[in-house]
Protein backbone atom coordinates (compact mmCIF):
# COMPACT_ATOMS: atom_id res chain seq x y z
CA UNK A 1 0.00 0.00 0.00
CA UNK A 2 1.67 3.48 -1.28
CA UNK A 3 0.98 6.34 1.71
CA UNK A 4 0.44 9.64 0.43
CA UNK A 5 2.52 11.90 -0.04
CA UNK A 6 0.76 14.49 2.60
CA UNK A 7 1.20 11.53 4.88
CA UNK A 8 5.04 11.77 5.21
CA UNK A 9 6.24 13.36 8.33
CA UNK A 10 8.98 16.16 7.29
CA UNK A 11 10.42 16.97 10.55
CA UNK A 12 10.47 20.23 12.09
CA UNK A 13 13.07 22.33 13.06
CA UNK A 14 12.23 21.90 17.05
CA UNK A 15 13.12 18.13 16.23
CA UNK A 16 16.09 18.30 14.18
CA UNK A 17 17.50 20.45 17.03
CA UNK A 18 16.38 17.39 19.79
CA UNK A 19 17.52 15.24 16.93
CA UNK A 20 21.29 16.55 16.84
CA UNK A 21 21.27 16.94 20.35
CA UNK A 22 20.25 13.01 20.71
CA UNK A 23 21.87 11.48 17.90
CA UNK A 24 25.10 13.31 17.13
CA UNK A 25 26.23 15.25 20.46
CA UNK A 26 25.69 12.36 22.42
CA UNK A 27 27.83 9.84 20.48
CA UNK A 28 30.56 11.92 19.70
CA UNK A 29 31.25 12.98 23.16
CA UNK A 30 31.07 9.76 23.83
CA UNK A 31 33.45 8.79 21.48
CA UNK A 32 35.83 11.74 22.22
CA UNK A 33 35.91 10.73 26.24
CA UNK A 34 36.83 6.92 25.64
CA UNK A 35 39.83 8.07 23.47
CA UNK A 36 41.00 10.57 26.04
CA UNK A 37 40.82 7.99 28.92
CA UNK A 38 42.95 6.50 27.15
CA UNK A 39 45.46 8.98 26.08
CA UNK A 40 46.01 9.77 29.81
CA UNK A 41 46.30 6.59 30.45
CA UNK A 42 49.31 6.08 28.31
CA UNK A 43 51.53 8.66 28.11
CA UNK A 44 53.68 6.68 26.22
CA UNK A 45 52.01 5.19 23.02
CA UNK A 46 54.93 2.63 21.77
CA UNK A 47 53.40 2.22 18.68
CA UNK A 48 53.61 6.18 17.94
CA UNK A 49 56.86 8.27 17.97
CA UNK A 50 57.01 10.35 21.45
CA UNK A 51 56.44 13.60 20.06
CA UNK A 52 53.42 12.40 18.25
CA UNK A 53 51.96 11.44 21.16
CA UNK A 54 52.09 14.23 23.22
CA UNK A 55 50.96 16.18 19.86
CA UNK A 56 48.47 13.94 19.97
CA UNK A 57 47.03 13.93 23.61
CA UNK A 58 47.22 17.73 23.21
CA UNK A 59 45.33 18.23 19.85
CA UNK A 60 42.51 15.48 21.13
CA UNK A 61 42.31 17.88 24.58
CA UNK A 62 41.77 20.96 22.05
CA UNK A 63 39.50 18.83 19.98
CA UNK A 64 37.29 17.76 22.99
CA UNK A 65 37.09 21.27 24.63
CA UNK A 66 35.85 22.97 20.95
CA UNK A 67 33.68 20.09 20.80
CA UNK A 68 32.36 20.77 24.19
CA UNK A 69 31.91 24.90 24.43
CA UNK A 70 30.06 24.20 20.80
CA UNK A 71 27.71 21.65 21.94
CA UNK A 72 27.06 23.57 25.52
CA UNK A 73 26.14 26.45 22.86
CA UNK A 74 23.85 24.83 20.52
CA UNK A 75 22.02 22.59 23.59
CA UNK A 76 21.76 25.44 25.69
CA UNK A 77 21.30 28.89 24.05
CA UNK A 78 21.05 28.61 20.26
CA UNK A 79 18.68 25.45 19.92
CA UNK A 80 16.54 26.88 22.92
CA UNK A 81 15.90 30.23 21.31
CA UNK A 82 15.24 28.26 17.67
CA UNK A 83 12.68 26.69 19.13
CA UNK A 84 11.25 29.49 20.68
CA UNK A 85 11.37 31.81 17.85
CA UNK A 86 10.00 28.57 16.07
CA UNK A 87 6.92 28.45 17.94
CA UNK A 88 6.20 32.69 17.12
CA UNK A 89 6.45 31.91 13.71
CA UNK A 90 9.63 34.53 13.44
CA UNK A 91 11.05 35.54 10.06
CA UNK A 92 14.61 34.46 10.65
CA UNK A 93 15.54 32.02 13.58
CA UNK A 94 19.18 32.19 13.66
CA UNK A 95 21.44 35.62 13.53
CA UNK A 96 23.48 35.58 10.74
CA UNK A 97 26.34 35.90 13.36
CA UNK A 98 25.96 33.50 15.17
CA UNK A 99 25.95 31.00 12.64
CA UNK A 100 29.06 32.53 11.35
CA UNK A 101 30.66 31.83 14.33
CA UNK A 102 29.22 28.21 14.81
CA UNK A 103 30.82 27.79 11.08
CA UNK A 104 33.46 29.14 12.37
CA UNK A 105 33.96 26.46 15.03
CA UNK A 106 33.10 23.84 12.91
CA UNK A 107 36.17 24.57 10.76
CA UNK A 108 38.53 24.72 13.89
CA UNK A 109 37.10 21.26 14.78
CA UNK A 110 37.57 20.08 11.20
CA UNK A 111 41.41 21.44 11.33
CA UNK A 112 41.92 19.36 14.81
CA UNK A 113 40.48 16.16 13.14
CA UNK A 114 42.57 16.62 9.64
CA UNK A 115 45.52 17.05 11.98
CA UNK A 116 45.28 13.98 14.04
CA UNK A 117 44.79 12.24 10.66
CA UNK A 118 47.92 13.38 9.70
CA UNK A 119 49.80 12.55 13.26
CA UNK A 120 48.04 9.01 12.48
CA UNK A 121 49.03 8.34 9.23
CA UNK A 122 44.97 8.42 7.87
CA UNK A 123 44.26 5.93 10.44
CA UNK A 124 46.50 2.97 9.15
CA UNK A 125 47.15 0.28 11.45
CA UNK A 126 49.46 -2.21 11.74
CA UNK A 127 49.21 -6.19 12.90
CA UNK A 128 52.32 -5.40 14.98
CA UNK A 129 50.29 -3.01 17.19
CA UNK A 130 48.54 -3.82 20.61
CA UNK A 131 45.13 -4.43 19.96
CA UNK A 132 44.27 -1.45 22.88
CA UNK A 133 46.02 1.23 20.59
CA UNK A 134 44.03 -0.38 17.22
CA UNK A 135 41.04 0.47 18.99
CA UNK A 136 41.80 3.91 19.71
CA UNK A 137 43.17 4.51 15.98
CA UNK A 138 39.40 3.17 14.75
CA UNK A 139 37.87 5.27 17.44
CA UNK A 140 39.25 8.31 15.99
CA UNK A 141 38.68 7.57 12.54
CA UNK A 142 35.07 6.68 13.65
CA UNK A 143 35.14 10.06 15.89
CA UNK A 144 35.64 11.73 12.63
CA UNK A 145 33.06 9.89 10.67
CA UNK A 146 30.88 11.07 13.49
CA UNK A 147 31.81 14.92 13.43
CA UNK A 148 31.95 15.39 9.49
CA UNK A 149 28.18 13.75 9.73
CA UNK A 150 27.10 16.30 12.32
CA UNK A 151 28.82 19.26 10.40
CA UNK A 152 26.97 17.93 7.48
CA UNK A 153 23.41 17.90 8.43
CA UNK A 154 23.65 21.06 10.16
CA UNK A 155 25.11 23.35 7.46
CA UNK A 156 23.58 21.45 4.79
CA UNK A 157 19.68 20.83 6.68
CA UNK A 158 19.38 22.81 9.51
CA UNK A 159 20.88 25.89 8.94
CA UNK A 160 19.13 26.97 5.65
CA UNK A 161 16.13 26.52 7.59
CA UNK A 162 17.01 28.72 10.60
CA UNK A 163 18.09 31.44 8.08
CA UNK A 164 14.73 31.04 6.49
CA UNK A 165 12.22 29.43 8.25
CA UNK A 166 10.10 29.16 4.88
CA UNK A 167 11.74 26.80 3.17
CA UNK A 168 10.48 24.05 5.33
Amino acid sequence: MLMQPSAINKPTIESMCDEIVKSHHTPIMAACKSVSIFLQSNNIIKDLAPKNTELLQLLHQKLEDELSRLFLKESGIIFPSVKIKASQHAATLLASSVLDLVVQSHARILQLLQKERQILNNYVTSYKWDTSWINIVNELFNLESLVQRYIHLEQSKLYPLLINPELH
